[in-house]
């Protein structure tokens, strides 16, 4: 039987960080507003997948909509440790994705 816990911390500013575990590894950690909306706090991630413990992807909102600011990637995938793809998104509009050294544009 697997089992699921969820944790939840309060942050200062009104941020909720939550953190899910399956049979004691964690699987994903998200922060939330106010009014639960993924939220990123203090320039980190507001969404993280874990597999096997290992960071799989991080995502970065603003009040629910993808976004990042100074050109940075709002959402970066790993492979194995290493990043396989960034895309960025401001205010929820896709901009672009990066594989490599270089971004396309959409």
């Amino acid at each position: 039987m697997r089992q699921i816990l969820i944790e939840k911390y309060i942050e200062p500013s009104e941020i909720k960080c939550f953190k899910h575990y399956i049979e004691g590894d964690i699987t994903i950690k998200r922060w939330l507003d106010i009014n639960y909306n993924l939220h990123s706090f203090m320039g980190q991630p507001a969404y993280i997948r874990y597999e096997n413990g290992k960071i799989e992807m991080q995502e970065w909102y603003k009040k629910g909509v993808r976004h990042r600011d100074k050109n940075l990637p709002s959402v970066i995938s790993y492979k194995k440790g290493r990043v396989s793809t960034q895309s960025r998104y401001k205010n929820g509009e896709f901009l672009g994705s990066r594989w490599g050294t270089f971004y396309s544009e959409h």
